[in-house]
């Protein structure tokens, strides 16, 4: 078997704090540890060195229905997230003029990658599809990002995934009675790297350009693979598969500021989709194709310490509506953000800090599926909600 699946926090749901809350519309002007993922040139626009924690919270609620009208919600995978992240100018911490104008960022993510991508629950009492998947991987971004001119920021970075241990039940069930299932089990994850590499540029006042380009990446599994089927022996084997964190994706952006108390930003993510055949763990292909996103965000500050931020990104799915005995519970989705900030000063220290939180909700459009005999119709859809709260220290 080389089944492949995706998932990859960024993608879905944002990094950090401040990106999530303006709709992930964040590559021309990304000025805090996640620009380690979203344009690495935006590490650059750091004149100092920071730290900051965060914590992010998901609850998804998707929902689908069968043939026989009953909607069922899958309420699982709620998920506590931490992200680590330093970003660091380097001619300012080591006081070495050879390096004015260099920065280096590093952001760390954990827990499991997925969420909600690929569950499925029951159809019908006779004919369904099952994936109950959970994983341990380590999301690791380095960066670098250089100050070439005032008006250019040039910047690299990698993408890296963590071994762990992913686990994942699958179950099958046509008319046959006691129902086949796959057991799949304890297999371990090797570590997947990409590249990134962006670019920001200011042609005007008060108006950025940036773009960035991820390179696909891949996880590998291994581990054992346990068969049961109709009450015969169990047959193990060992099992060889890939997991697509990540396509090929092209962003580009703009950030706009009319007067120093506004800023606007706005994306489109060109997802390469096509070029990776996904299949399910019985080797049916998904079918994806390539995505537009755009996004639209923004930032008003009330006052020197306190600042609005809300936003907007449309996410079409790769994965086209189910016509084949396969079950994978995704949608286009509409995604809406708020969030503010507020920054301070440390009483005694004078380190200057600030607060950042978010809250974020996906609606998953309602999509029917039309599976071919025995496999059984169904429709699905949902919400996800995530928040977000951090706090970063400027040193």
């Amino acid at each position: 078997m080389c089944p492949e699946a995706y998932a990859n926090t960024g993608s879905i749901y944002g990094l950090g704090t401040i990106a999530p809350a303006m709709g992930n519309a964040y590559t021309a002007h990304p000025d805090d540890a996640s620009a380690t993922y979203y344009n690495p040139a935006g590490l650059a626009l750091e004149k100092g060195n920071e730290f900051s924690l965060g914590l992010t919270y998901f609850y998804p609620a998707v929902w689908i229905k069968g043939i026989n009208g009953v909607t069922d919600y899958i309420d699982n995978d709620k998920m506590l997230g931490i992200t680590i992240g330093i970003d660091s100018d380097l001619g300012h911490m080591t006081d070495y003029e050879q390096l004015e104008g260099l920065s280096f960022g590093l952001l760390l993510y954990t827990p499991p990658d997925r969420a909600y991508s690929e569950h499925a629950i029951p159809v019908s009492d006779q004919s369904y599809v099952l994936y109950e998947d959970t994983a341990s991987q380590l999301m690791l971004l380095l960066g670098l990002g250089y100050r070439v001119t005032s008006f250019l920021q040039i910047g690299v970075s990698a993408l890296l995934y963590m071994p762990g241990k992913m686990t994942t039940l699958y179950y099958l069930n046509t008319n046959t009675s006691p129902p086949n299932a796959v057991l799949l089990e304890n297999r371990d994850l090797s570590i997947g790297a990409a590249p990134e590499v962006g670019f920001i540029i200011k042609p005007f006042h008060r108006v950025e350009l940036g773009a960035v380009y991820r390179a696909k990446n891949s996880s590998g599994l291994s581990g054992l693979t346990t068969f049961i089927i109709n009450g015969t022996p169990s047959l193990a084997q060992t099992a060889e598969e890939k997991v697509v964190t990540t396509p090929d994706q092209i962003a580009v952006g703009v950030s706009v500021t009319p007067d120093a108390s506004l800023r606007l930003n706005a994306d489109v993510t060109y997802s390469i989709w096509s070029n990776s055949d996904i299949t399910d763990t019985q080797d049916n292909f998904m079918g994806t194709v390539d995505t537009l996103t755009p996004a639209v965000g923004m930032e008003y500050r009330l006052t020197n310490q306190w600042a609005l931020r809300a936003g907007y990104s449309y996410a079409p799915s790769p994965f086209s509506g189910q016509s084949r005995n396969t079950n994978y519970v995704d949608a286009d989705k509409h995604i809406y953000s708020l969030g503010t900030g507020h920054t301070f000063r440390l009483p005694r220290s004078g380190i200057k800090a600030h607060v950042d939180m978010f809250v974020q909700l996906q609606q998953l459009m309602e999509r029917n599926n039309e599976q071919p005999q025995p496999f059984m119709d169904y429709t699905n859809g949902g919400l996800v909600w995530s928040s977000g709260l951090s706090l970063t220290f400027k040193l």
